[in-house]
């Protein structure tokens, strides 16, 4: 990318987040949301972060089911963790690229297939998002533009994620990077890791869409799983172009935005959206920064995984030749 390249998207990214802050703060009555905040209930805002300790855990199992088996699950859960953590204090979701180094020591598979296998897990999530908030944008009132967004989303999600097992089959001038990132795709020739991996992934969003119920029942909201559903899907078309740490202001943005549209007013809207990302990215942050502490910022001082040593994506690293034949 050239230098003006970057400037402009830079530009860009700077100028969208600038765009979603001035309407989170415009016309905001700043005591209301000062009142609504100290009236949350902290036993409910508790329930939230062990909601989210617990989707981590689901994603960490998804994660190991697709390097089949080549770390623990404790060194899957401690990379998710650590990844959201830095992600949260730097830019540009600074926090994948760490992760890209503590699969490739603790899975034993290269940084490219790390990299495939994060592109899988995007797209198993978005295919689950886009089915979820679709169902979702049919009981929430005010809500109509999900229906088509949520299904162009899981469209073209699935579309990518069935591409995915023909990597193999790109024109011989791509051959040297399908080499390089098949054995990280390799999972897709198993249906039942498929279909678990799908499976996990939809009991994540599940436990995301209870995360939000609960945490508006802490500030004596009603937010129903409908609406829930479709709160996500504003949060993760709005961070879908990566920009400031645990995408700041665009995050709120979405958020009030969507609850706006369904009729609550904005002051609550802003209380919601604050805390709601504050409860996730602070405990978040402050385990990521133990665990860094401790382990360091690739978890290299943890032991490499033995498990890498028998995976079959590290059989597939040493033998890449072996052909691959997608189960269709």
């Amino acid at each position: 990318m050239t230098p003006a390249k970057r400037v402009a998207s830079a530009a860009l990214r700077i100028g969208v987040v600038g765009a979603a802050l001035w309407f989170v703060v415009r016309g905001v009555a700043w005591d209301a949301v000062a009142a609504s905040l100290k009236q949350a209930r902290p036993a409910l805002l508790l329930g939230v972060v062990a909601l989210n300790a617990a989707m981590m855990s689901v994603k960490a199992a998804r994660l190991r089911l697709l390097l089949q088996g080549g770390a623990s699950l404790r060194s899957c859960l401690l990379a998710k963790l650590t990844a959201s953590a830095v992600n949260n204090v730097l830019p540009f979701r600074g926090g994948d690229m760490a992760r890209l180094w503590m699969l490739e020591r603790h899975a034993g598979i290269s940084k490219s297939a790390a990299a495939a296998i994060a592109v899988l897990e995007a797209l198993f999530e978005l295919v689950t998002l886009g089915v979820i908030a679709l169902l979702g944008s049919l009981g929430a009132p005010g809500e109509r533009w999900a229906a088509g967004a949520a299904a162009v989303l899981g469209l073209v999600a699935t579309t990518l994620l069935i591409a995915s097992r023909w990597v193999t089959h790109l024109p011989r001038w791509a051959r040297e990077l399908a080499t390089r990132v098949e054995p990280g795709v390799r999972a897709l020739r198993d249906r039942g890791i498929v279909a678990k991996s799908a499976a996990l992934s939809a009991v994540a969003w599940g436990l995301e869409v209870v995360m939000i119920m609960t945490c508006a029942r802490a500030l004596q909201l009603s937010i129903g799983p409908a609406l829930a559903a479709v709160i996500l899907l504003g949060i993760n078309l709005a961070l879908a172009v990566p920009s400031s740490p645990a995408g700041a202001g665009a995050f709120e943005g979405a958020v009030v935005v969507v609850l706006t549209l369904a009729g609550l007013g904005k002051s609550e809207a802003v209380a919601f959206a604050l805390l709601y990302h504050l409860i996730q990215v602070v405990p978040v942050t402050l385990a990521g920064a133990l665990v860094v502490w401790r382990a360091g910022l690739t978890l290299d001082r943890l032991p490499a995984a033995v498990e890498a040593q028998a995976s079959p994506i590290t059989r597939a690293m040493a033998s890449p030749s072996q052909p691959f034949t997608p189960t269709v």
